[in-house]
């Protein structure tokens, strides 16, 4: 079963089983939470720890950026290391969420201002013009025989964006730009780029796109993680993971000051007190006369005296402006 370290290197700290930690029932709820309805959390956990069979070198990383990524990626809706949606990839003792051409694809279609999202490669021998302006255009006609393996074939790499309301966006980038990209990142020889390169391509060239038009919250949320792994930026989490690290992470001083605080204030009363438990309902009185002679009940002004009200806090004091 593997190990992951549960914050640095120190030597004092406790090894997580990592696997048993995915399967656990708590860590599956906070999945189901926030998974889009057309994912599961069971399919969730088994690609994510297919990711970390095929990528040793994450069981070296932080637990915090390791179940932190997979969050982020369930709150997105895409899978991890599965149809190149998005990768968990270590850095330095960090794993970083990668977001592909898939992904961002699969966001891209679910938005409900895009209609249809395009993304290729053109090679040497094939046809592609294209121009920009009031009536710009893009033809590309692809050859049979294509080998998108061929990196030192590729001569282009575009995207066009559909919008509901009948524009188009669209861009083309050829191999210098695409190096220079590559440069930018923390691994320029990773397996993401020797393996993929053309796919890595279409992905930078789809999120410059994407970048003039309108996008979904997730969508948006995918851009600024790709923005921060070509940055060389620690990414932040939008995601709470402090409720599934282990013990001597959980209990760190700074988290359970946190803790105790939120929990103080959540033992507050709140804006509208509970109110008073009723008591004794008094008998019924015969009625007595008046001093004129008059009959008169005395039900209500002999009901026992209540004890105070309870005080509003928004409640205006007696004698101020009510301020309609």
């Amino acid at each position: 079963m593997a190990e992951l370290r549960s914050g640095g290197n120190g030597p004092d700290e406790t090894p997580t089983k990592l696997s048993a930690h995915l399967q656990t029932d708590t860590f599956k709820r906070h999945l189901e939470a926030i998974l889009p309805a057309h994912m599961g959390s069971e399919r969730f956990v088994s690609v994510c720890l297919r990711q970390l069979s095929t990528t040793p070198k994450l069981l070296e990383c932080s637990l915090q950026s390791v179940v932190g990524g997979m969050m982020e990626a369930a709150t997105l809706g895409l899978e991890v290391g599965t149809m190149g949606e998005c990768w968990l990839i270590p850095y330095g003792g960090e794993a970083q969420l990668q977001v592909g051409v898939w992904g961002f694809m699969a966001l891209a279609w679910r938005s409900e201002a895009i209609a249809d999202v395009q993304v290729d490669v053109s090679l040497k021998g094939e046809r592609f013009s294209w121009q920009k302006g009031t009536d710009g255009f893009l033809h590309h006609m692809p050859a049979m025989d294509r080998d998108l393996n061929d990196t030192d074939a590729i001569e282009w790499v575009y995207a066009v964006v559909r919008t509901l309301k009948g524009g188009a966006v669209f861009d083309a980038f050829g191999p210098a730009w695409i190096e220079r990209i590559r440069g930018r990142s923390k691994s320029p020889n990773s397996p993401a780029w020797l393996d993929f390169y053309a796919e890595m391509a279409m992905a930078k060239a789809l999120k410059k796109v994407l970048r003039r038009c309108p996008m979904s919250r997730e969508l948006a949320r995918a851009v600024t993680l790709d923005d921060q792994v070509d940055a060389n930026a620690k990414q932040v989490w939008d995601v709470d993971t402090s409720h599934l690290l282990p013990a001597n992470v959980a209990l760190d001083p700074k988290t359970e000051t946190a803790r105790k605080a939120m929990s103080e204030m959540g033992a507050k009363p709140g804006r509208t007190p509970e109110p008073a438990k009723a008591g004794p309902q008094p008998r019924p009185q015969p009625e007595k006369a008046g001093a004129q002679g008059h009959g008169l009940k005395v039900e209500e002004a002999e009901r026992p005296e209540e004890g105070p009200k309870p005080q509003d806090e928004d409640a205006p004091t007696e004698g101020g402006d009510v301020g309609w």
